[in-house]
């Protein structure tokens, strides 16, 4: 971690040294160890991305949303069904782009791991982005995509670089979505509101969730009715 400042630290320690994969037997973990070397490189090789999520412990599902009082203008957005990216493109009239700001292979968080039925210790692809509209983070974004979710079809979610998974996701006839969980996550602005959902996408599982900043709600505000 020679090559690693200050602010890329905390991303690389989310990686056990490059040393410690080895090459499992099936196909999946193989992929994990060869791609593992090649992330954990790029990553400490670039001092710009550096993660700025921390999962929450707990994720509400629909029946207790209540319990954490989003006023309606926040439960428009938390309750979106369609393309959160379609949307945003909307508000920003075009004015929007997606951020990377840390992508590795690492362990999820122990919550993530069992809502999407990993055995605990295995390795995911991890990608955080930022969603900016008019030049401003809108939506932080977090996507956890096991190994086995990146074969097949799924081959083409390990290189978006600053493109939006949301948005290739939602183009897909075959995905399916479950209830939309939320919570409240420490975020540089603050505490504020986010969502989450298990996606299956071509018969294989994976994570998405989102957390909505205060300038999406300015905007929001000030672009009137959707």
């Amino acid at each position: 971690m020679g090559s690693c400042d200050s602010r890329a630290a905390r991303v690389c320690q989310k990686r056990p040294p490059v040393s410690s994969f080895r090459a499992p037997g099936d196909l999946c973990n193989a992929l994990v160890s060869r791609s593992c070397r090649r992330h954990a490189r790029r990553i400490c090789n670039d001092a710009t991305l550096m993660s700025v999520w921390n999962p929450p412990r707990q994720w509400l599902p629909p029946r207790r949303h209540w319990q954490l009082h989003p006023s309606p203008l926040i439960r428009d957005w938390l309750l979106e069904e369609g393309s959160l990216t379609a949307r945003l493109v909307a508000l920003s009239e075009g004015d929007f782009r997606v951020e990377l700001l840390a992508q590795y292979w690492g362990r999820p968080a122990v919550e993530e791991a069992r809502r999407l039925r990993l055995h605990p210790g295995r390795f995911a692809l991890i990608r955080e982005v930022a969603l900016l509209g008019h030049g401003q983070p809108w939506v932080r974004a977090r996507s956890v995509l096991p190994a086995s979710s990146l074969t097949g079809a799924g081959r083409r979610l390990r290189k978006l670089g600053n493109r939006s998974l949301g948005h290739l996701l939602f183009r897909d006839p075959t995905l399916r979505r479950g209830d939309i969980e939320v919570a409240r996550l420490g975020q540089p602005e603050g505490l504020v509101f986010a969502r989450r959902s298990h996606l299956v996408y071509h018969g294989r599982p994976l994570l998405v969730a989102e957390c909505f900043l205060p300038a999406l709600f300015t905007a929001t505000e000030s672009a009137g009715p959707h």
